[in-house]
Protein backbone atom coordinates (compact mmCIF):
# COMPACT_ATOMS: atom_id res chain seq x y z
CA UNK A 1 0.00 0.00 0.00
CA UNK A 2 1.52 3.54 -0.95
CA UNK A 3 0.52 6.57 1.37
CA UNK A 4 0.51 9.92 0.06
CA UNK A 5 2.76 11.32 3.07
CA UNK A 6 4.86 9.06 4.92
CA UNK A 7 7.13 9.87 8.12
CA UNK A 8 9.99 7.82 8.70
CA UNK A 9 9.95 7.53 13.03
CA UNK A 10 13.10 5.79 14.46
CA UNK A 11 12.93 5.26 17.98
CA UNK A 12 15.70 4.84 19.98
CA UNK A 13 14.96 3.76 23.54
CA UNK A 14 17.58 3.50 26.08
CA UNK A 15 16.91 2.10 28.90
CA UNK A 16 18.91 1.64 32.48
CA UNK A 17 17.98 -1.11 34.14
CA UNK A 18 19.19 -2.13 37.91
CA UNK A 19 19.51 -4.91 39.78
CA UNK A 20 17.42 -8.04 39.43
CA UNK A 21 14.03 -8.55 41.11
CA UNK A 22 11.11 -11.17 41.66
CA UNK A 23 10.04 -11.17 38.17
CA UNK A 24 6.45 -12.16 39.68
CA UNK A 25 5.71 -8.76 41.57
CA UNK A 26 5.02 -5.53 40.10
CA UNK A 27 6.93 -2.20 41.59
CA UNK A 28 6.89 1.47 41.57
CA UNK A 29 10.68 1.35 42.31
CA UNK A 30 12.31 1.13 38.56
CA UNK A 31 15.77 0.51 39.73
CA UNK A 32 14.72 -3.08 40.82
CA UNK A 33 13.06 -3.84 37.71
CA UNK A 34 15.92 -6.74 35.71
CA UNK A 35 16.70 -5.99 32.19
CA UNK A 36 13.78 -6.65 29.86
CA UNK A 37 13.72 -10.13 27.55
CA UNK A 38 11.27 -7.52 25.09
CA UNK A 39 10.01 -3.87 24.70
CA UNK A 40 6.65 -3.26 22.29
CA UNK A 41 6.20 0.18 21.71
CA UNK A 42 2.50 0.13 21.71
CA UNK A 43 -0.04 3.09 21.20
CA UNK A 44 -2.52 4.58 18.35
CA UNK A 45 0.56 4.08 15.97
CA UNK A 46 0.05 0.25 15.96
CA UNK A 47 -2.25 0.16 13.60
CA UNK A 48 -0.73 1.34 10.62
CA UNK A 49 2.59 -1.04 11.44
CA UNK A 50 0.01 -4.02 11.40
CA UNK A 51 -1.43 -5.09 14.50
CA UNK A 52 -4.67 -6.01 15.18
CA UNK A 53 -5.11 -2.80 17.28
CA UNK A 54 -4.09 -0.36 19.64
CA UNK A 55 -1.98 -0.60 22.87
CA UNK A 56 -1.36 -4.14 21.97
CA UNK A 57 1.44 -4.94 24.33
CA UNK A 58 2.26 -8.21 22.45
CA UNK A 59 2.37 -6.89 18.85
CA UNK A 60 5.64 -8.06 17.33
CA UNK A 61 4.98 -5.54 14.29
CA UNK A 62 5.73 -3.23 16.86
CA UNK A 63 8.65 -4.66 19.33
CA UNK A 64 12.23 -3.30 19.25
CA UNK A 65 15.22 -5.04 18.44
CA UNK A 66 17.95 -5.00 21.45
CA UNK A 67 22.06 -3.87 20.13
CA UNK A 68 24.21 -5.37 22.96
CA UNK A 69 26.86 -3.54 21.57
CA UNK A 70 25.50 -0.88 22.26
CA UNK A 71 23.48 -1.11 24.62
CA UNK A 72 19.81 0.03 22.98
CA UNK A 73 16.32 -1.13 22.20
CA UNK A 74 15.75 0.36 18.47
CA UNK A 75 13.36 0.07 15.55
CA UNK A 76 12.11 1.96 12.60
CA UNK A 77 8.49 2.58 11.46
CA UNK A 78 7.15 4.49 8.28
CA UNK A 79 3.82 6.08 9.87
CA UNK A 80 1.42 8.45 7.44
CA UNK A 81 1.23 12.19 8.77
CA UNK A 82 -0.66 12.47 11.86
CA UNK A 83 -1.12 12.70 15.47
CA UNK A 84 -0.06 9.32 17.70
CA UNK A 85 0.41 8.18 20.99
CA UNK A 86 2.46 5.77 22.56
CA UNK A 87 5.01 3.99 25.17
CA UNK A 88 7.65 1.53 25.69
CA UNK A 89 5.97 -1.76 27.49
CA UNK A 90 8.72 -4.25 28.75
CA UNK A 91 8.22 -7.90 28.23
CA UNK A 92 4.83 -7.91 26.77
CA UNK A 93 2.90 -6.40 29.41
CA UNK A 94 1.66 -2.90 31.31
CA UNK A 95 4.01 -4.40 34.79
CA UNK A 96 6.42 -2.19 33.66
CA UNK A 97 6.07 0.57 30.78
CA UNK A 98 7.96 3.82 29.94
CA UNK A 99 6.11 7.05 29.07
CA UNK A 100 6.98 10.77 28.29
CA UNK A 101 10.97 11.83 29.14
CA UNK A 102 11.68 8.06 29.79
CA UNK A 103 9.52 7.96 32.73
CA UNK A 104 8.50 4.81 34.79
CA UNK A 105 4.19 4.96 34.72
CA UNK A 106 4.69 8.11 32.60
CA UNK A 107 2.35 10.09 30.39
CA UNK A 108 1.71 8.89 26.93
CA UNK A 109 4.45 10.02 24.39
CA UNK A 110 2.95 11.94 22.04
CA UNK A 111 4.18 12.13 18.32
CA UNK A 112 3.46 14.29 15.14
CA UNK A 113 4.81 13.27 12.19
Amino acid sequence: MTFKHLGKLMIVLMIALGTAVSLHAQTDDESTIPPPDSVTIAGTIQPQLGCSGEWNTTCAESQLTYDPANDIWWATFELTAGSYEYKAALNGTWDDNYGLNAEYYGPNIPLEV
